[in-house]
């Protein structure tokens, strides 16, 4: 019964987000549905077990935050 198998699925991908961390997961199935790969539980498991590299907002969104604080550390030197 592939409903059955589905909700199997979506109930042990609940589960590993409130175990785990609920960001890895959210991130992980991101990255599988723009890769157009199909959400598993242990495609989903695998990525946030490897500690693989966040998405590319969230990259973006990190070095954003850290020119900022170099702007502020250069802002604040008086030559």
């Amino acid at each position: 019964n592939l409903s059955g198998r589905a909700d199997k699925e979506y109930i042990s991908i609940l589960r590993l987000s409130a175990k785990e961390n609920e960001t890895a997961v959210d991130e992980a199935l991101r990255s599988l549905i723009d890769k157009g790969s199909p959400l598993t539980f242990e495609q989903v498991e695998a990525i946030v077990r490897s500690g693989q590299p966040c998405s590319l907002l969230v990259q973006k969104l990190l070095i954003a935050k850290r020119d900022l604080k170099l702007q502020n550390i250069l802002g604040s030197v008086r030559v």
